[in-house]
């Protein structure tokens, strides 16, 4: 909430929340630059508040760094044949 004042974002509750989460089960950085991307996604939709459609949007198309070791993990045998 902190940052979104001081980025001059306008956010709803239900996007606060989730942010929330997925801060709880990240980190702090990762929520910081999400709320920066459901931002921009808002305004591409002419919207002035942050939604919870945009936080999932940026939140499906930007992992944080566990999630990205977890893909590459996943992946990294059909990664290095190729």
């Amino acid at each position: 909430k902190i940052r979104a004042r001081e980025e001059k974002v306008e956010i709803s509750e239900e996007a606060l929340d989730r942010l929330t989460e997925l801060g709880a089960k990240s980190s702090l950085r990762y929520v910081v630059q999400l709320l920066s991307l459901a931002s921009q996604n808002a305004a591409t939709k002419h919207r002035s508040r942050v939604e919870l459609e945009d936080v999932e949007r940026v939140g499906k198309l930007f992992v944080d760094v566990s999630g990205a070791a977890e893909h590459l993990k996943k992946y990294e045998e059909k990664l290095l044949k190729h």
